[in-house]
């Protein structure tokens, strides 16, 4: 079987980032990209100011100029990647759509760089492609950093989705050679507050089992022949894992606890923290979703290697 790999594109900065870094993916993964362009239309229910609704020749001309004018962005495209010109008044509803019609591995979708306020302006369509998505979802920023993927970091605890992140950042690290970087963090007690007695050393076993799952999970990547690196820090857990890709990361793969298309991907807290504020491109993988990000013959070639 050969993943596919949704990019969302319109010609913008943060959709040509997110495209570019997409490629990068499949070509080491063997899947197949394609490019969707949502465009415009009137609408069957369109009603003009004057109170009747719009003559079907009107929203014939409509769609078809919305069509020409969308085939006509695609068509610089590189060859090998795939045009989709989708007609609709709503891009996240169609992408999403596109993706589970086509069994899509993988949907990318480019971001906006905004300081402090974070990089996914709320409502927009970045933020809505995230909420719902039937497949893992990659979001590359404008200027997050994009070359060869050599190092993939895991935010990582042992718990059930952040298992799910591992195991495809394994497979993607089998394709591209990279080492992995599995990441966690213990939330600190708030400045101030006075502690019962004995919560120190409850503080100090988790910490100390944290490290044990992280070294657990490690161990066993090594004997399967990868390069392998934990860091644990004590540090709110979205603002430690960012810190922890500030260097040498290349791609973050982080679990979610949302429920698939039922629910969102992101909840909050530490996982719209990451997605907001990491230098690197950071791919989602939503709990109840099942991906295969590589094709059977990549699959096939390193196992016989």
């Amino acid at each position: 079987m050969v993943p596919e790999y949704i990019v969302g594109y319109d010609g913008t900065e943060p959709s040509r980032a997110a495209l570019e870094f997409t490629r990068v993916l499949a070509r080491q993964t063997g899947a197949e990209v394609v490019a969707a362009y949502v465009y415009a239309t009137l609408t069957s229910l369109y009603v003009s100011p004057f109170g009747f609704a719009a003559p079907s020749e009107l929203y014939a001309e409509a769609a078809q100029d919305g069509r020409v004018a969308a085939e006509r962005l695609l068509e610089p495209l590189p060859a090998g990647i795939g045009r989709r010109a989708v007609p609709s008044g709503s891009v996240p509803m169609e992408l999403h759509g596109l993706a589970r019609d086509d069994h899509a591995a993988l949907l990318a979708v480019g971001a906006t760089h905004r300081g402090t306020l974070g990089r996914l302006v709320p409502g927009s369509i970045a933020e809505r492609l995230l909420h719902g998505s039937p497949c893992a979802v990659l979001v590359v920023a404008q200027d997050a950093r994009l070359g060869p993927i050599e190092t993939i970091a895991v935010a990582y605890d042992g718990r059930r989705e952040s298992r799910h992140a591992l195991r495809a950042a394994e497979a993607l690290a089998l394709c591209s050679g990279a080492s992995l970087r599995l990441i966690a963090a213990i939330d600190p007690w708030p400045a101030g507050i006075d502690l019962p007695r004995g919560i120190d050393e409850l503080d100090e076993a988790f910490g100390n089992h944290i490290d044990d799952v992280l070294e657990h999970a490690a161990s066993g990547l090594r004997t399967r022949g990868f390069e392998v690196e934990t860091h644990a820090e004590r540090a709110a857990p979205g603002p430690a894992v960012v810190r922890c890709c500030e260097h040498g990361v290349d791609l973050l793969v982080t679990g979610s606890r949302g429920y698939g298309p039922l629910r969102t991907v992101l909840l909050g807290g530490a996982s719209r923290h990451i997605v907001d504020h990491a230098p690197c491109p950071v791919l989602v993988i939503p709990r109840g979703v099942s991906t295969t990000l590589v094709s059977d013959d990549v699959v096939a070639a390193l196992s016989a290697a």
